[in-house]
């Protein structure tokens, strides 16, 4: 057997001895897979051989020039000495074998062959031939080499570019590679060097594995970054990484040089004048920027604080009193960009954008009072009343307001509501009647915009009982059991008689106290968990009663938590269908993402394990379905239950698939028994489990009906 060098659809066939070569060339249509080749072996000696050599090649047999391979031979006496030749007659080993030792092992390097050598070898296969001193003993083998070469020769490198040669056209590189030898290379790399010849270096890698066949070309156009105008310099480098064997490393590159033209000025149409502009709340403008290069617009982009918001050349800005373009500490920045939008500008241009700072000034409105009470401006109250003033005002700019309020010759800030108490005597009292009441609403600024209210209040003289207010409201309230119930009263008398007071409880009584505070857990409670608290009010003639009646609120019912499975549980070993041979390790291990603490139990053949991680090794040939059940044992609990079926095969059935049984095995097979008996226990569990939970709601439904009732 040949070895075989691809050339396109021809294949080349080498067959090498000491001097001598032959060359055979058949065509073989594409997608075959072999050709039978008749050769005619020649002979180098005289009469029939006395000892035979036998020669292989222990390292890869297809290797590059220059590389190195190894021969191993074996002759079939001692005490000879064996050469090994290349092609021509190259003496290239040479080693005596001294009984016993018969074989041996030639570390050679593959020869190159330069393609300007004019030898039919040329770079594919040749023979190594292997000659014993005697001369009667004859080994031959053949090795392939694979050379090869790229180039890039000058005048293979040429830059191309579309228009005028300005910065706005595109720049390609056109590069030639060359492959001179007979085999084809693959994984070619190139890389671009591009100088702009102010010390800016570009390097392109163009890392596509690149195929070329044998004795041919390949073209690639890359594009190339331009930058700006100016003189360029361009090398190229193929193979800039040395993974390719090359004869001539010298030939592998080119370089050339070309020039990019500038770009017209641009030309900037821009209204109104760009800068800074101030505006007020409420005021608009209009910007309008034009860029034209030689005659031609320019695509631009409109910026507002650093945020695309237009392509179009004008654009409108209206400010308003609040909110959006209202004034703000910093100025609105609007900035039209030409160079925003690629192959338009190069870093050489200037003025490729115009900015606006606009400025836009706070303006002060009036504010709005929408309601006043009370709305008669001289309002009649009785002594020992209250009278309600409130003012409802909004500032359009969203302003805080502040409320100044004055009660007689009193000033005070306070909020948009003030409530008058009037008294029996004192300085709210009819004595002192008619009183000031007044209010100014401001919204902190000196423009005059502040908004004032007075009122003149009558306070009417009035014999009548002592009023009496209570906190909270009498009537039905409720109380924790395990709290404290405050309840309190306010008493006034016109003539400053002493109010009594008296508290009423079930177990207790308290006298001439304002507040009374019960502590719930003390006092007896009826049947319907209540109890009444009644308030006697006594001044003069005059009194007043008032109740509670204090409905109990019992601790919450705390439900008890839901089981729930372990989180995460999975078996890790052993996997589901695994095989194992008699006798081997079957490790039964979990692992769950639960915090709780989780129980393992294991079902093998009807024993049970506990734990985690557990070694068995005397499964029986056969089926057999492990089970296992986690158990959470702290917090809420739960469990789950796993399983998974392996086969435990007899250590000396070997093959494949088989299902057959030694001559004479007539033990049973309990997998498929112990799966149904799985499959019934797993069913009664969840019969078990739904039974459960029909009857804990049952159990709930009686005793919601019991509570009702």
């Amino acid at each position: 057997v040949l070895p075989v060098s691809f050339d396109g659809s021809e294949v080349l066939f080498y067959n090498s001895s000491v001097g001598r070569s032959v060359e055979r060339r058949y065509h073989i249509a594409q997608g075959s897979t072999g050709i039978d080749v008749p050769f005619r072996l020649s002979s180098y000696h005289r009469g029939a051989r006395s000892v035979a050599v036998d020669l292989s090649v222990t390292t890869p047999q297809q290797v590059e020039g220059g590389s190195h391979f190894t021969v191993h031979g074996e002759v079939s006496s001692s005490n000879v000495i064996v050469n090994i030749f290349f092609p021509g007659g190259t003496l290239a080993y040479t080693k005596m074998l001294i009984f016993p030792n018969r074989d041996f092992d030639a570390e050679l390097t593959a020869p190159m062959f330069p393609d300007s050598t004019p030898t039919l070898i040329d770079h594919g296969s040749f023979g190594i031939v292997a000659v014993v001193n005697t001369g009667d003993g004859l080994g031959v083998v053949t090795v392939t080499t694979k050379a090869r070469d790229v180039e890039i020769l000058p005048g293979d490198l040429e830059v191309l570019h579309e228009g005028n040669g300005t910065v706005d056209d595109t720049f390609r590189a056109h590069i030639t590679v060359r492959n001179p030898s007979n085999f084809g290379v693959s994984n070619l790399s190139l890389r671009l060097i591009m100088d702009d010849g102010i010390d800016n270096i570009t390097m392109i890698e163009m890392d596509n594995g690149y195929h070329i066949d044998g004795r041919s070309v390949l073209e690639i156009y890359q594009n190339l970054p331009i930058a700006r105008p100016g003189n360029y310099s361009l090398i190229v480098i193929a193979d800039p990484e040395d993974m390719i064997s090359e004869y001539n490393e010298t030939n592998n590159g080119d370089h050339t040089s070309f020039s990019v033209l500038p770009r017209p000025e641009i030309e900037w149409d821009v209204s109104p004048p760009s800068g800074n502009i101030t505006l007020s709340e409420g005021e608009n403008i209009s910007l309008h920027a034009k860029a034209l290069r030689d005659g031609v617009p320019l695509t631009g982009i409109w910026f507002l604080d650093g945020e695309q918001v237009s392509m179009d050349n004008d654009i409108d800005f209206n400010t308003t009193f609040d909110g959006a373009n209202s004034s703000r500490g910093e100025p609105y920045r609007f900035i039209y960009d030409v160079s925003a939008v690629s192959n338009q500008t190069y870093p050489g241009d200037l003025a490729t954008s115009v900015m606006f700072n606009i400025t836009v000034l706070d303006v002060n409105r009036p504010l709005n009072l929408e309601h006043y009470s009370p709305p008669d401006h001289e309002p009649i109250v009785l002594e020992n009343d209250t009278l309600e003033f409130m003012v409802d005002a909004t500032d359009p700019d969203g302003d805080e307001l502040t409320y100044t309020w004055t009660l007689g010759n009193v000033t005070w800030n306070g909020t948009e509501r003030f409530t008058l108490h009037t008294e029996f005597i004192g300085n709210l009292s009819s004595s002192t009647s008619p009183i000031l009441v007044a209010v100014v609403i401001s919204d902190g600024r000196d423009d005059g915009f502040d908004i004032s209210l007075n009122w003149s209040v009558t306070i009417v003289d009035v014999d009548r009982p002592f009023h009496a207010s209570v906190v909270p409201e009498p009537g039905n309230i409720t109380a924790a059991w395990n709290g404290t119930l405050r309840l309190e009263y306010n008493a006034l008398d016109p003539d400053n008689t002493p109010v009594f007071s008296l508290w009423e409880l079930p177990n207790r009584t308290v006298e001439n106290s304002t507040s009374l505070s019960i502590n719930v857990s003390e006092v007896p409670l009826d049947e319907e968990g209540t109890f009444d608290v009644l308030l006697t009010l006594r001044s003069g003639v005059f009194a007043r009663n008032f109740s509670w009646h204090v409905t109990v609120e019992g601790p919450p019912e705390v439900p008890e938590p839901e089981p729930y499975p372990p989180a995460g549980l999975r078996i890790i070993s052993p996997a589901y269908g695994a095989i194992y041979q008699r006798g081997d390790v079957v490790l039964l291990s979990a692992a769950y993402d639960d915090d709780r603490e989780i129980q393992l139990q294991w079902l093998v053949n009807g024993t049970w394990y506990l734990g985690n991680d557990i070694p068995i090794d005397d499964l029986a040939p056969g089926i057999h379905n492990i089970i296992l059940k986690a158990t959470a044992e702290s917090g809420v609990p739960g469990e789950a239950t796993l399983y998974v079926t392996i086969t435990v095969r007899d250590a000396e059935h070997t093959g494949e698939g088989s299902d057959e049984r030694d001559e004479g095995d007539t033990s049973t097979s309990w997998g498929p028994i112990i799966l149904v008996l799985v499959i019934v226990i797993v069913i009664l569990v969840f019969i078990v489990f739904l039974f459960f939970l029909l009857s804990r709601n049952r159990d709930e439904e009686e005793a919601e009906d019991w509570g009702e009732e």
